[in-house]
């Protein structure tokens, strides 16, 4: 090229099969989209040293623009330097004879088209933990439907989900960042310490769509359930009420307030339902595992503490009906124990009512049915709400199979936050 030259302009030497290298002057100012497109062999790219504009810094046999770290033109030959942040618009357009790249960590953009038409690139490998945010058909006329995209361990599950990405055939971790996890089967007898993992899979069974039980030793966002198809609620409020005023209350109403947004906390009751009946297997990354602690929450009224508290190693029959211990049933129904015979399975919660005053409870609310709200404001339901027939209720999931909470139990309501 003439040493005094100023612009290389849009697609100057596209299709030039035969180029094998190219070195730009330091007098180059300007180089536009595609100047080297479709030059099958082209192998060798170099800036002069006192170009002022561009670059090839670590021969990397790329054209990068020195004051925004983009690299704007590479070949079947080209390593991306660390430093690099941008790959530009058709900036490996046409190179036919590339067949993998290597992204480093510190790309945060790719443009349009940047590798249409590699029709040998089977291979990519991006270190980036975010995916780097893509233009307009960036791996358009490539192989990558049949080809391999590796990634961090811990992230494939966040390739796979993100636009264009996702399109990569296979999308496999990088070899040695494979990640550290492990399963959290529900019901099962849980004593961790805490620990953090790239990724948790935490596994349950709904056979209802009614609200059940939540506690585990982990945090979960609330759009992650929402992927799942799982809706989550907070303990929220304890009201009781004087219906006939007897000076007895004969009704006992806990709330329940659904969350949209946020987390759950570690160690801490919820209520969790599926809207399909289903086994679910929630992947959850970047997850660190609590220790395996019995923590409550508690609400009151005037007279009564409700405490709420979490089990991971299970409460037995005789202590469940000795103390009046309330759970929730299969059926989403929080009902007191009504036998010895009922035990409680680890990751869940039981309910204990005790008077303010340290005065034995001699009254407990009357078996009334569990109703769902879709409002932001609690209805109250007629004291006398049984359910056909009255009775108990049957609590697979919850408690022992086969077994049964008899009345009386709480009503329970779900208020749908604004």
């Amino acid at each position: 090229m003439p040493s005094n030259l100023a612009t290389i302009g849009q697609y100057a030497f596209c299709g030039c099969r035969s180029l094998t290298s190219v070195v730009i002057p330091s007098s180059v100012q300007n180089i536009d989209q595609a100047a080297f497109s479709f030059c099958d062999l082209l192998t060798s790219i170099v800036v002069d040293p006192n170009n002022t504009v561009y670059d090839s810094r670590e021969n990397c046999n790329a054209i990068i623009v020195t004051s925004t770290n983009e690299l704007i033109t590479g070949c079947s030959n080209t390593s991306i330097p660390d430093d690099v942040q941008g790959i530009g618009i058709r900036a490996f357009y046409g190179v036919a004879n590339l067949t993998s790249v290597d992204i480093p960590s510190s790309v945060e953009s790719i443009g349009d088209y940047a590798f249409f038409g590699c029709h040998n690139l089977t291979e990519m490998t991006c270190r980036t933990l975010v995916p780097p945010t893509l233009g307009t058909e960036v791996f358009a006329d490539t192989p990558y439907e049949t080809g391999t995209l590796y990634v961090n361990g811990s992230k494939v599950r966040t390739y796979r989900k993100a636009d264009q990405w996702q399109d990569w055939e296979t999308i496999l971790p990088i070899p040695g960042t494979e990640p550290e996890g492990t399963t959290i089967l529900d019901k099962a007898y849980y004593d961790g310490s805490e620990k953090y993992y790239d990724e948790v899979v935490y596994v349950r069974s709904f056979t209802s769509t009614a609200w059940q039980s939540l506690y585990v030793p982990f945090s979960i966002p609330v759009s992650v359930l929402d992927e799942y198809g799982l809706e989550v609620a907070e303990i929220y409020n304890v009201h009781q009420y004087d219906r006939d005023e007897d000076g007895v209350y004969e009704e006992t109403n806990i709330d329940f307030l659904k969350m949209k947004v946020g987390s759950t906390e570690a160690n801490c009751p919820y209520m969790i339902r599926a809207k399909e009946i289903g086994d679910v297997e929630m992947v959850l990354e970047n997850v660190t595992l609590s220790d395996a602690l019995s923590c409550s929450i508690d609400c009151s009224t005037v007279k009564q503490l409700f405490t709420f508290t979490g089990t991971y190693t299970g409460v037995d029959g005789p202590t469940m009906y000795a103390n009046k211990y309330y759970a929730m049933t299969n059926s989403g129904a929080l009902k007191r124990a009504g036998s010895s015979n009922v035990s409680l399975k680890p990751q869940r919660w039981y309910m204990k009512i005790e008077n303010r005053d340290g005065s034995p409870v001699t009254y407990f609310a009357p078996n009334v049915r569990v109703i769902e709200l879709e409002t932001s404001y609690p209805i109250c339901g007629s004291k006398d709400g049984l359910p056909p027939g009255g009775g108990s209720a049957p609590v697979g999931g919850e408690t022992g199979p086969g077994e049964e909470f008899s009345a009386p139990s709480l009503r329970s309501h779900l208020w749908d936050e604004e």
